[in-house]
């Protein structure tokens, strides 16, 4: 590790993984660690174990994905189908944030684009105060 003898001098011992700092920023984003959880997309399985995913990575101070065509699968709002839409999803992630660090990343494809989904999201007031902190971020899907 660099610096790692500075380190053993400061503290008096070996460094430990505890020792290290992994703050940092991804993506525009300040991060706990350099680590994102990866959009699954509009699947069931993204979905049934969508709200936990959001809630352990909002406290962990990752960033997490929420992957393209939700908002016509699963609603923006309104729940279609039983499962959360992806305003819960959203809004999971962000109740549970700690120190700014992490943000949530929406992907949006063809579909997501002329659904609107951006101007939900940046229209929608609950979202506000998300945004103007830099916890909300997007990513276009091509092709």
């Amino acid at each position: 590790m660099p610096s790692r003898l500075k380190k053993s001098v400061e503290l008096g011992r070996e460094p430990l993984f505890i020792d290290v700092e992994t703050e940092t920023t991804l993506g525009g984003f300040k991060v706990k660690l350099p680590l994102v959880v990866a959009a699954m997309g509009s699947t069931d399985v993204a979905n049934k174990r969508g709200l936990i995913l959001s809630e352990g990575s909002a406290r962990a101070g990752i960033i997490q994905v929420i992957g393209e065509n939700v908002i016509n699968m699963r609603g923006y709002d309104k729940r279609i189908s039983g499962q959360p839409c992806l305003k819960e999803r959203i809004l999971k992630y962000l109740e549970h944030v700690n120190d700014d660090c992490g943000g949530v990343l929406i992907q949006q494809n063809v579909e997501d684009a002329n659904a609107e989904l951006w101007n939900k999201i940046y229209s929608d007031k609950d979202l506000d105060e998300y945004i103007d902190r830099g916890l909300i971020g997007f990513e276009i899907k091509g092709g």
